[in-house]
């Protein structure tokens, strides 16, 4: 997943990603694996720490890449 935000007004995706945690704690054998893109930071704010920390609580795997090219050009290998 990227292009997420969890900015203040994303409360309605934080709740279904919550809810979606919820689902695979009740069914395990049905969880896949997610990963949340993003690009690495030097000096990660408060609120990516809390971003990280809520994403990871939820089952996602933080995947850094060095800048947002990575992101868009390489999966495709443009």
């Amino acid at each position: 997943m990227f292009g997420l935000g969890l900015e203040e007004n994303e409360v309605f995706i934080r709740w279904l990603l919550i809810e979606r945690a919820k689902y695979f704690k009740k069914y395990p054998e049905r969880r896949k694996k997610t990963w949340y893109v993003v690009p690495q930071m030097e000096q990660p704010d408060s609120r990516m720490a809390g971003k990280m920390y809520f994403l990871r609580s939820i089952g996602f795997e933080i995947m850094e890449t060095r800048n947002y090219e990575d992101i868009y050009a390489g999966p495709w290998g443009n």
